[in-house]
């Protein structure tokens, strides 16, 4: 899957963006407020209207000298095209649920580097941070990571790397101000467990 713009399956980056913004709103836009929203130039915006109005995908009303559009919820399509439009979320979410169901939990998991920022490609790797609990028997534990990372690659093209570390070696590479540390501290989007600085803010308070 292209991290950066899991759509590219079926649709260009403006249909992409256009779409989102309609399949989000409950009310119809005009084709400016919809280039506004998406980061789109007006053109952009009507050539992808013009294109998906014509498909059924787009309803279009005018309203005085606005042309009004709203998403067609009801076409047979529309549910196929909100699948593709979320497939961010819904890859999160999948590796998200394949966590949940780990025997052993991790203290702490959370997506980071391109798959959370939404870059890289279709070669790029889903990062993920594991904190692994105490006393933790190796054999399953290994196991548990090496099953979900073959789900999650058949599921999204991409192989997992799995960040594992222990509850002390995080601890040292906040102290240390390491730069991986930074970067699952901004880019990372929490999963399961305890969010990272919560597990860390009682860390220090037990040490006290």
């Amino acid at each position: 899957m292209n991290l950066a713009e899991p759509y590219d399956l079926a649709m260009s980056r403006s249909t992409a963006d256009v779409l989102r913004v309609l399949i989000g709103a409950e009310v119809a836009f005009s084709i400016r407020q919809v280039a506004r929203i998406a980061e789109v130039s007006v053109p952009q915006a009507m050539r992808v209207v013009n294109h998906e109005s014509d498909r059924g995908l787009v309803l279009v009303e005018q309203a005085g000298r606005s042309r009004m559009c709203r998403f067609n919820r009801d076409h047979l399509a529309a549910n196929a095209v909100v699948e593709l439009i979320t497939l961010q979320e819904r890859m999160i979410h999948a590796v998200e649920d394949e966590i949940s169901s780990w025997v052993i939990k991790p203290m702490h998991s959370s997506l980071f580097g391109s798959g959370a920022r939404r870059e890289g490609g279709i070669e790029s790797d889903l990062d993920v941070l594991i904190v692994r609990p105490q006393k933790t028997p190796e054999h399953q534990w290994e196991e548990q990571k090496y099953s979900s990372g073959l789900i999650l690659r058949k599921k999204t093209g991409n192989a997992i790397s799995w960040f594992d570390v222990t509850l002390e070696e995080l601890k040292t590479a906040m102290q240390a101000s390491e730069p991986i540390f930074s970067e699952w501290k901004k880019d990372g989007i929490f999963l399961t467990g305890s969010p990272l600085l919560n597990l860390l803010s009682v860390t220090k308070r037990k040490s006290r």
